[in-house]
Order: structure tokens, then sequence, then C-alpha cells
């Protein structure tokens, strides 16, 4: 996989005109913001090495978004000669140990990307690549004011039926909802704990 994000790296260069130089200091200026999206094994990487992490895995998944979003994918790339790769590459981006912040893909696109040189948007791209799960059809205006996190949010996010809102649960509420009488009386059974050591 190392070898493929190397290469996928390359081709949005050569596609963008993007500068290694300008990525990493993009990258580096954001590297605390991302650094606290991260488990402590990741964050305890080295300067250096956690910037070519997010480099390499950020661009292959823009270039992998961009490819499949293209009519004239190119039919020797890798991903595509090895079907099953493609696959195995399209559950990993939904692993939640693996989410990249979504505000990295908006930088990396918006620097690759200016002014809207791009004829689809990353939102867009997003939803192109992920669109077999978004079974609600919710569209990318649909998710504007909310916002994404990561791949795994919007994997939520295509869960809910658009008109759908979550539950407010208010200051009020309290629990439990009904009294053991009328657990009881409604047919629920209780035991006693054996574990439970009696009072001193």
């Amino acid at each position: 996989m190392e070898k493929h994000k190397e290469r996928c790296f390359e081709s949005l260069k050569q596609r963008t005109g993007i500068t290694l130089e300008d990525f990493e200091r993009d990258i580096r200026q954001m590297e605390n913001s991302i650094r606290q999206c991260y488990v402590k094994t990741v964050v305890e990487l080295g300067s250096d090495e956690f910037v070519k992490m997010i480099m390499l895995d950020a661009s292959f998944i823009l270039e992998l978004f961009l490819k499949f979003s293209s009519e004239s994918w190119p039919r020797e790339d890798p991903l595509l000669v090895e079907a099953w790769l493609l696959d195995t590459v399209f559950r990993d981006l939904l692993l939640l140990e693996n989410q990249l912040p979504f505000f990295v893909f908006e930088m990396l696109f918006n620097l690759a990307f200016p002014y809207g040189s791009n004829n689809r948007s990353l939102i867009q791209l997003t939803f192109d690549f992920f669109k077999t799960l978004n079974i609600y059809d919710r569209t990318p205006s649909s998710v504007s004011n909310e916002g994404i996190n990561h791949f795994t949010d919007l994997l939520r996010t295509f869960q809910l039926p658009e008109s759908s809102k979550l539950p407010d649960r208010g200051q009020d509420t309290t629990f439990p909802k009904y009294s053991a009488t009328q657990l009881h009386e409604a047919g629920v059974k209780f035991t006693e704990d054996s574990n439970k050591k009696p009072a001193a």
C-alpha cells in the first residue's frame, strides 16, 4: 500500500501542479489540530514522520476519488488490475481507526484546485465514491450545514433519512421512566444479585 500511496501522490502532483513543499507547509501549519484527532500511538510519531503519513494518506485518497469520478481511469492502474485491492481500500476507508479528519482533505483540495478550478466539489467526489452506501439518496447540500468529521461520520449521515433528526435530550429528562412496581405489573421479573455482598 505504501507504494500505491507514493504513486498516487506523484500522480496528484502531476495532475494539479501541487508541490511537495506547499503540501508539507500546509500540513505543518495544521499539525497540532490534526494530532488532536488521533490516539496516543499516532500522536507519539515524530513531526516529520507524522507529516509524511498525513501527506501520503490524504493525497492517496484524494487521487483515488478523482480517478473514480473520471471516465478515463487508466485500465492498467493497479487498483483496477487487482480488483480485490479496490474493495479492500473501500472497506478500510470506513474503519474508525483509519479516519483522517475531513478538514485535511478540504485543505488539500483547496490547495490542489484553488478558486473552484475542479468541476466537482470535494463533497461531491466523496459522495460519488461512497454512493452505494447512500441508502436514502442524501445530497451534498443536505449535509452542508451539519458538516462531516470524517468518512465514518458520513456513513452515519447516510443511515439517516434527510427529514430525520436525532432526538434532543433535554435537561429535564429523568430516568428511569417507570417505577419498579410498574415494571413488575407489566411482567418484568426481578432477580436477586447473588454476587452482592450484604450490607455491614
